[in-house]
């Protein structure tokens, strides 16, 4: 089942996300999708395809657009900064843990910039995660 959320960042720029999780199993763990720049939330199909296929073997996911990027607001990409990124990501695994048990293997995927951003992220606010994908 695949949900749309609205979400709020920090300082309150609007991001849009995509929770998806299986019906019928209970979970095995969740992936928190972290895409590149200046990409989208589907990382150009990739991010919608492993979404579908971590739910087809038990596993959640939910990717969600940078501010500037994609549905979410921020205005101009060009003005986007490290530091609103990682606000940003903390923002989607909040919303995350709380549609999810916190207890559930918890792991990341960052693509590209998002990739050196999830490191930043982990790091600065100290994020248990059982695996990083890079």
């Amino acid at each position: 089942m695949e949900t749309k959320i609205n979400f709020k960042s920090y300082d309150g720029t609007k991001l849009v996300g995509i929770y998806r999780a299986p019906e019928s199993v209970s979970l095995k763990g969740i992936f928190l999708l972290i895409h590149g720049i200046p990409s989208e939330k589907d990382e150009w199909g990739f991010y919608k395809d492993m979404a579908i296929e971590l739910e087809l073997n038990g596993y959640a996911s939910f990717r969600f657009d940078f501010r500037c990027n994609g549905e979410s607001a921020g205005g101009d990409i060009i003005n986007l900064t490290i530091s609103e990124l990682v606000n940003d990501i903390e923002a989607a695994y909040c919303k995350l843990l709380s549609m999810a048990k916190k207890s559930l293997p918890f792991y990341v995927i960052g693509t590209s910039c998002g990739g050196g951003v999830t490191i930043k992220w982990i790091n600065s606010f100290n994020r248990k995660v059982n695996h990083v994908f890079l």
